[in-house]
């Protein structure tokens, strides 16, 4: 079945007739769909010179009438030819005629870029098939098998590194490949490193994947390509006998072999082959291989000998073994464990460890899980040297380290960020062991490094390049979500510079546009500048939210009109700025969304009073609370609470007794958010001056700090008993029932409480406010004794 172009076809360019072409397949330039185009099945190879020659005089003739669909049918049939002929001249045609495709400037098709990466690597010409590579990665979304074309590329070239990488990042952990198709990546990559005489490598690979489930087919030549042997229990048996009596044996190899061998259905070894490589496994660091091998044998039903038993209790001097051999070693190798680590973090927890010395870990057999327990603890701890160092010593005595050991020492070089250098070759190095969540978690734990006082420990600037560090070494490119939750967290510590730097750096960055388009990194950096009293930073990212649909390539696209919960984010961010807030930037904020016809709501108007209240503007507040009764909104309870903190803040007791009374005939207007701002004023405690504090603080701004400080002290009037004499008329509880802890433990029925709390009980922020006045007049025993009784109220 022929077909015709869109436009005619010349005379000479009669045999491209003769392709069929399937079903239209919709392509992603960019997140723009292309053009309708058509994958084409190749002609009859008899038909494939005279392909060639008819295109030939054609880009000799008429190159402006060639198209991506010729190119496309051109390619795929010299493919063909190529893999199923004798004749390796198509490959240097193939990659002719990509070229000449570039020259004249056509749309390069997947197929195209496809079929030039695998003649590139049949010429070994690394370079081009990395680039090309890379020029097809940025123009369409991949599918799954197009890394199978790049790997088998890379074998062709030669590039082993480069090759394990691909695998291990690509094609192993994609959930769109099926399990043949990897074990058939794998046993190549296996053979290959064997071809090269690098059999640490091919060793390295089948072990770190032991619990890979193989295809057949690709099982069988990677265990004939590692030690060619036919896989029957006698012949193994042989084999693991006679090569543990040779130099060249290693513990990794035989155990290796017997995991490999241990997959082939109904295959059931020997004792005596168990027997050996329980004997070759005697050393204590592989404690859990011969867990995996006793759980082997007792799966299918290997019995015991007494030669078993005397294996086991030379290995772990476990004398009560009785008929339930398997079974009693197992658990009494636990349970020392378990009694071993919970002895090393009793030791940790009091300070102990280095009087015990690291000698005592290897003493007692749990070096795996005893170091990765003591670099954690190093790391936690902030001693990044220290767990580097303890790193080192066991990478030079050989000791086989696990995931726990490698993430922590990873974590300590990024957190230390001494040589960014050397993080990149660790990254290197151990990359086959990361999966795609732990660069997250590496993140995370950086993120979540503190004092005992809750201080990071991990500096921003760290954090920030470790996140860009690892997204590009290990090619795994963090959501919006995972950069708005970082930038959230840098926010919370107060480090705006490092969170908006990171969101420009999202934004510059064009190894992921879709995320710079979704709401969730512009919500973040707006949070985190509302927090830290930094509105420039707020209106920027406010107003780069509007042309965000630009980076999924629509250019032409005119900005997008924020609706009403973004216009009520900057509000807020207005609102709230300290020491004072910009009342101009709100009028003129609010002018522009009644223009636009927007109608306030309720956070609109919350918003408004909160910016005059702390302007200390009442009446302006009050004319905003009336208006917005008028238009039917119902105030809230976080309405009332700010008109009636604006009249304590002025302390206005006659206002305050008014608008108190008039919320009692409301009373689910009344909760613990009013009694505390109510004890904040008795106790002369300023929320706005607190907040600023805080603000200046984590903006190392001290001297702003101390002036604070020194106009505070000169106002205080307060002293230690009439503050306890507020706590007890407020809560009532008494002063000595908060000392000794004891009875009576409910409070006293008069307590001013009870007009706002159906619990009758302070909550942490009524503690706090106590703690923060015994403080600021420098009684730090009553703050303690009132943080002793919350934690005993509130455990």
């Amino acid at each position: 079945m022929s077909f015709q172009f869109r436009e005619p076809c010349t005379r000479s360019l009669r045999p491209w007739n003769f392709f069929r072409r399937s079903l239209p397949t919709r392509l992603f330039f960019q997140g723009t769909p292309l053009p309708k185009r058509h994958y084409i099945q190749p002609v009859p190879k008899k038909k494939a010179t005279r392909l060639w020659l008819h295109y030939q005089n054609t880009y000799a003739t008429s190159k402006s009438s060639l198209d991506t669909e010729h190119y496309d049918v051109l390619m795929t049939t010299l493919l063909d030819k190529a893999k199923h002929g004798s004749k390796t001249g198509f490959w240097t045609k193939i990659i002719q005629a990509f070229e000449e495709s570039k020259l004249i400037n056509v749309s390069t098709s997947p197929n195209m870029y496809v079929t030039a990466i695998e003649a590139y690597g049949r010429s070994r010409n690394k370079l081009k098939v990395t680039s090309i590579f890379k020029e097809f990665k940025k123009r369409y979304l991949l599918k799954s098998g197009w890394y199978g074309v790049y790997f088998n590329a890379l074998i062709d070239c030669g590039e082993l590194t480069m090759a394990r990488r691909v695998l291990v990042q690509d094609i192993m952990y994609n959930p769109c490949v099926s399990r043949k198709q990897v074990s058939s990546y794998l046993s190549r990559f296996v053979e290959y490193c064997l071809k090269r005489h690098n059999v640490p490598l091919a060793i390295q690979m089948t072990e770190s994947h032991h619990g890979f489930t193989w295809d057949k087919d690709a099982l069988d030549r990677v265990i004939h390509a590692l030690f060619n042997v036919p896989v029957t229990p006698l012949s193994i048996e042989a084999f693991i006998e006679n090569y543990s009596t040779q130099d060249k044996a290693t513990r990794i190899e035989l155990f290796t072999l017997f995991n490999l061998v241990c997959k082939q259905d109904q295959f059931v070894p020997t004792l005596k082959t168990c027997h050996i490589l329980l004997q070759q496994l005697v050393s204590k660091d592989h404690i859990r291989r011969v867990k995996s091998i006793l759980c082997y044998m007792r799966q299918v039903g290997i019995q015991p000998t007494l030669e078993t038993v005397d294996i086991l209790k030379e290995l772990s001097q476990v004398t009560n073994l009785d008929e339930h051999v398997y079974k009693n070693w197992l658990v009494a190798i636990e349970k020392r464990q378990e009694q071993y680590i919970t002895k090393l973090k009793g030791f940790m927890d009091r300070g102990e460890l280095e009087t015990i010395g690291l000698d005592w870990i290897d003493k007692h057999g749990i070096v795996l899980d005893g170091h990765a327990l003591v670099l954690e603890h190093w790391v936690k701890q902030g001693h990044w040297n220290r767990c580097i160092i303890e790193f080192d010593r066991l990478f030079d005595q050989n000791v086989n380290l696990n995931r726990k050991c490698i993430k922590s020492m990873l974590v300590a070089w990024l957190a230390s960020g001494q040589d960014w250098m050397y993080c990149e070759r660790v990254i290197n190095q151990y990359k086959s062991i990361f999966r795609a969540n732990t660069a997250i978690h590496l993140l995370d734990t950086l993120l979540h490094l503190e004092t005992k006082r809750g201080q990071p420990l991990v500096p921003g600037d760290h954090i920030v390049k470790s996140l860009q560090l690892l997204e590009h070494k290990l090619n795994i490119p963090f959501t919006a979500q995972e950069i708005s939750q970082v930038i959230l967290l840098l926010g919370k510590r107060g480090d705006i510079e490092n969170g908006y730097r990171l969101y420009k750096w999202v934004r510059s960055t064009e190894t992921n546009n879709q995320r710079c388009s979704e709401e969730s990194i512009y919500r973040a950096i707006m949070e985190s500048a509302t927090r830290n009293n930094d509105t420039r930073r707020l209106e920027r990212a406010w107003v780069d939210m509007q042309y965000r649909q630009r980076f999924l390539g629509n250019q032409d696209q005119t900005k997008q009109q924020h609706n009403l919960t973004l216009y009520n984010i900057l509000l807020n961010g207005f609102a709230s700025r300290l020491p004072r807030p910009d009342l101009t930037c709100v009028r003129k904020l609010y002018q522009r969304m009644l223009n636009q016809k927007m109608v306030p709501d309720i956070v609109t108007y919350n918003i408004l009073i909160k910016a005059f209240v702390n302007a200390n503007n009442m009446e302006a507040a009050n004319q905003i609370f009336k208006k917005m009764i008028e238009s039917g909104i119902e105030p809230d309870r976080y309405s009332t609470n700010t008109i009636l903190n604006g009249w304590i803040i002025r302390r206005d007791w006659n206002h305050v007794e008014t608008f108190v009374k008039e919320l009692r005939k409301s009373p689910h207007k009344l909760d613990l958010v009013t009694f505390n701002l109510l004890v904040q004023s008795f106790l002369q405690l300023d929320s706005k001056t607190m907040n600023y504090t805080h603000v200046l603080k984590y903006q190392n701004k001290w001297k702003h700090i101390e002036q604070l400080k020194e106009e505070k002290r000169d106002n205080i009037k307060m002293t230690r008993d009439k503050i306890w004499q507020i706590f007890e008329s407020t809560t009532g509880f008494s002063k000595q029932s908060i000392i000794s802890l004891k009875q009576p433990l409910e409070p006293d029925q008069n307590a001013f409480i009870k007009l706002f709390s159906s619990t009758d009980e302070p909550d942490h922020v009524t503690y706090k406010l106590f703690m923060k006045a015994f403080d600021s007049i420098g009684d730090t025993k009553s703050a303690e004794t009132i943080s002793r009784w919350m934690k005993y109220r509130l455990k």
